[in-house]
């Protein structure tokens, strides 16, 4: 049964079998090396050069929320042994403050924190972008271009957090901006717009919401002059602090971080009616090198990926879209310019104040006012409590009352020297003590008006003390005229306001007139000659308006 076993091969074609069987091995290889060369995957020979080439280290700089999903996203894109120019790409992510990169890559400063300028930067928001000096028109020093902000990885709109113990707000309806930033004793906690986008974004969310108002400027003065008081450096410090009955204006992804963190002190996100803007968190290429560049969009397309987005999305951010999905009303995106101002009437409001106030005690402050059994002058000490109450106590407050031979041959006294509010003198503060001084306030029967001597007086002690990190002013605040025949003549006065006046140095003039016998003409000659201002009143109702629109002054100045 032989032929059932089958015949036997003979040698010779068994031996053709084995080498076709090499040859086709070998000619897979080649094409598979081919394949991988052609097709531009040279992971393996790209490898071995880079062992002898050395890396290149592809810099990645974060905004600090960011950092976990980013460094995860780096570990597996280094794992891939990514090739370009010859060398292995080795990316590196460290965070950092946005607000320290920007300031490094706009070439107006440096920062210990920032470190050295990244190949990759991705900051918080785009609006750090606009944050460059001017074109030098203005004789600013000249732009330095920054990198323009690409695609976004992810976001998070700015929102209210409202703990449980703030009831009413956003129960019914969404509360507007306005109502979340001025209501309730308690003020709104905001970050740092100088530090943080959650602040700057907030800064043009106001503007934006109240352009068209006829009071606009009032409002954002007032809106800006209550949030100083409460401003932090950054969110983690909004949080650090506790939060306590207070609002805080935060990002959504801030307030699900807490609510996780901290579940006993669970926070409420409420939307404003109006609408918000978000932080977008561009992927931008900073890097102008061929081979870095080149390192970068590789690192890009992990970035991009369904990982990473997924590891963003587990730290609370939204994926790109994700607000306007959710049904979330945004504000248009704001230009360069509009972003520059903002941060400009940040900067110039809340700088400190410091301001020497001139008290009219003539004999015409005894007067009553009509329909109100108040005197000139108890009007006035009542204005002046309001505009106290504005202020915080690291402002520097003096106040003087003027009329004439008031002090011996002097027409004006010093009731309270110039220092901060918050300061101690004796056993109360500076405070307590101006108030006290309102309180006790007599006008002089026989005295008349010394405005000129006193206003030239009260400047160039201001012009003499001057402080550069300080708005320093005089506010006088009059019923009347200058009747003083001893003293200098309006034409002298204003020569010499205009020789001392420095607008490096500027020490402005605010005068409240109160009533309808002041002078305008005169007021506002004296006003211009420092390039201040003159209000008008009527009522104590006027003077809250008056006060913040002084304050508001600052954004122009010393141009206005």
């Amino acid at each position: 049964m032989s032929s059932g076993q089958g015949r036997p091969v003979p040698p010779t074609r068994r031996s053709d079998r084995r080498s076709r069987r090499r040859g086709l091995a070998a000619v897979a290889g080649i094409v598979a090396a081919t394949a991988l060369v052609g097709g531009g995957c040279y992971a393996f020979a790209g490898s071995l050069g880079c062992v002898t080439r050395g890396a290149l280290e592809l810099n990645v700089t974060v905004a600090p929320e960011l950092a976990p999903a980013i460094k995860a996203a780096a570990d597996r894109f280094n794992g891939q042994r990514h090739v370009t120019g010859g060398r292995c790409v080795e990316a590196v992510v460290r965070s950092a403050d946005p607000q320290a990169v920007a300031t490094l890559l706009s070439g107006s400063g440096s920062s210990r924190d920032a470190g050295s300028i990244p190949d990759v930067w991705i900051p918080d928001s785009s609006l750090w972008a606009n944050l460059t000096p001017g074109d030098g028109s203005d004789g600013s020093p000249a732009a330095v271009r920054m990198p323009q902000p690409g695609f976004s990885i992810a976001e998070t709109p700015i929102v209210a957090a409202v703990p449980r113990s703030v009831r009413g707000v956003g129960a019914t309806a969404p509360p507007s901006w306005e109502r979340l930033l001025t209501s309730g004793g308690s003020k709104a906690r905001m970050p740092d717009p100088g530090r943080h986008a959650v602040g700057l974004g907030t800064l043009i969310v106001i503007r934006s919401v109240l352009a068209g108002d006829r009071d606009a400027t009032a409002k954002f003065t007032g809106i800006v002059r209550g949030l100083r008081e409460s401003v932090v450096p950054d969110v983690r410090a909004q949080f650090a602090r506790g939060v306590g009955d207070r609002v805080l204006i935060t990002s959504e992804q801030a307030v699900l971080g807490h609510n996780r963190d901290r579940p006993a002190e669970r926070l409420q996100v409420v939307r404003p009616a109006e609408g918000t803007v978000v932080l977008d968190y561009p992927y931008t290429l900073v890097a102008d090198d061929e081979d870095r560049s080149a390192a970068a969009r590789l690192f890009e397309r992990e970035v991009r990926g369904g990982q990473t987005r997924q590891s963003l999305r587990a730290l609370g951010l939204r994926t790109t879209g994700g607000t306007e999905a959710a049904g979330m009303g945004l504000l248009p995106v704001p230009k360069a310019e509009d972003v520059r101002q903002a941060l400009q009437a940040w900067a110039k409001l809340s700088l400190t104040t410091r301001m020497l106030s001139l008290i009219d005690v003539s004999g015409s402050m005894i007067e009553r006012v009509p329909g109100t059994r108040a005197t000139r002058l108890q009007v006035l000490a009542q204005a002046s409590q309001m505009g106290l109450a504005l202020q915080p106590d690291d402002t520097e407050l003096g106040q003087w009352v003027f009329s004439t031979n008031l002090d011996g041959r002097r027409d004006w006294r010093e009731n309270v020297p110039l220092g901060p509010l918050g300061e101690r003198i004796g056993s109360v503060t500076r405070r307590q003590r101006i108030l006290s001084a309102l309180s006790s306030l007599r006008p002089k029967p026989d005295g008349d008006t010394a405005l000129y001597a006193t206003v030239l007086a009260a400047f160039t002690h201001m012009r003499e003390t001057y402080k550069p990190d300080m708005v320093n002013t005089v506010l006088l605040m009059t019923d009347g005229r200058n009747d003083d025949p001893d003293g200098p003549t309006l034409s002298r006065t204003l020569a010499q306001l205009r020789k001392e006046y420095d607008p490096d140095r500027p020490v402005q003039v605010v005068i409240i007139g109160f009533g309808d016998e002041v002078d305008r003409n005169e007021l506002e000659q004296l006003a211009r000659a420092t390039h201040g201002s003159v209000h008008i009143a009527h009522t104590p109702a006027d003077m809250k308006k008056i006060f913040l629109a002084g304050t508001a002054r600052r954004v122009c100045s010393p141009r206005c």
